[in-house]
């Protein structure tokens, strides 16, 4: 096939990326569609050797959710074209669609083989081994896309969920931290991250984590509660209570957090507040003996502070 046509079709497929997720359309484009793949299909009863209207007809039938159509076109195309990455990868995109991994990943491989330092491909294609289950080939497939790219923030994020599955969770939680430096704004990795430091027992970096997450996030009511409790961990009662606070006020309050909320107010000698939060700890349940004696403690310290007070008010 003559490279000006190879040029050609690899510029409409750029131009004409649709996500496999848009599946909806409104009528007037599905009619609009509709009329453009007959236009196709005219022009290839015409010309059948017109590869270019093959490739557009491939494109209109993607969007138009005839995924097995889309590829019935594009594998007559590369039957005659065997040298352009951008079918094959638009192939696979609609063998993803049908989730036949196995025809993915040979389509990648294809790619691969055309266009070796293409860290996307390997990406795609450790994503289809991840898919079929060999693990240990998707991980090598990870390791070359981020060698050859080091931005390579999805190649991170899935090497990182193979590690997890895989019980590595440093090295997963290394991963997905190396995505967050590339895409800060990237929400998920961030809640993940906090999960596994807490796993890890690894508290200061939960509660940070999930302060990240809480900003891209922030109507994420039950994060500031995790964050609360793993503040408390770390002894940071004053960002505890406003943790905890938010979280009552979303109505997560329970015993536990009552009770922890309480111990934060007395660490910080805000007794009256330790006394007021563990009177409700105590209230949903009475066989709770710590939060009693300190309740105790603190009432004693908030009286005696309150006959203090009285004594160099007498004076004065």
């Amino acid at each position: 096939m003559k490279p000006v046509l190879l040029i050609i079709i690899s510029i409409f497929l750029a131009l004409q990326v649709v996500s496999a997720q848009s599946k909806l359309i409104d009528s007037s484009r599905y009619y609009e569609l509709k009329i453009l793949l007959e236009k196709e299909t005219w022009s290839i009863k015409d010309n059948p050797g017109n590869l270019l209207a093959y490739v557009k007809r491939a494109d209109y039938r993607f969007q138009l959710n005839d995924i097995h159509g889309c590829i019935e076109d594009l594998s007559l195309v590369l039957g005659t074209v065997t040298a352009d990455p951008v079918l094959y990868t638009r192939r696979a995109w609609a063998e993803n669609e049908l989730k036949e991994y196995d025809a993915v990943k040979k389509d990648y491989t294809s790619v691969i083989e055309l266009t070796p330092r293409n860290s996307l491909a390997y990406t795609e294609r450790g994503i289809a081994n991840t898919k079929l289950n060999d693990y240990g080939a998707a991980m090598a497939d990870f390791d070359k896309a981020i060698s050859i790219n080091p931005n390579n923030e999805n190649a991170y994020t899935k090497r990182a969920e193979i590690k997890y599955l895989k019980k590595d969770m440093k090295g997963a939680y290394n991963d997905y931290k190396k995505a967050t430096i590339i895409n800060k704004d990237f929400a998920p990795p961030f809640k993940i991250m906090a999960e596994i430091a807490e796993q890890l027992k690894e508290y200061k970096w939960a509660a940070k984590d999930y302060e990240n997450y809480l900003n891209l996030v922030p109507d994420y009511y039950q994060g500031y509660l995790k964050r609360a409790l793993c503040l408390y961990n770390i002894k940071d009662y004053k960002n505890a209570i406003i943790c905890f606070d938010k979280a009552i006020g979303a109505n997560l309050g329970n015993e536990e957090v009552y009770f922890k909320k309480g111990m934060s107010e007395f660490y910080v000698n805000n007794y009256a507040l330790a006394v007021t939060d563990l009177s409700k700890a105590i209230a949903l349940n009475d066989n709770n003996f710590t939060a009693k004696k300190v309740k105790e403690t603190a009432s004693k310290k908030l009286n005696g502070s309150s006959r203090n007070k009285d004594v160099v008010a007498s004076i004065q």
